[in-house]
């Protein structure tokens, strides 16, 4: 994991622990990894609607 995606995480954690209903730590990091997912998928789809011949590479 790069820099970047170390602090995209890490403000994603911050996110997860401000949510009131989630009550374990199991919860918050599964949380916040959901959106860290999320904020991923979200800037793939801006490159292909930027380069829509652009191909991601795909995670082995």
């Amino acid at each position: 994991m790069n820099q970047e995606d170390s602090n995209l995480l890490a403000e994603c954690m911050k996110e997860a622990m401000k949510v009131e209903f989630l009550d374990t730590s199991e919860e918050i990091k599964l949380w916040a990894y959901s959106l860290y997912n999320a904020k991923i998928w979200g800037e793939e789809c801006k490159v292909k609607e930027r380069h829509p011949n652009h191909q991601i590479d795909a995670l082995p």
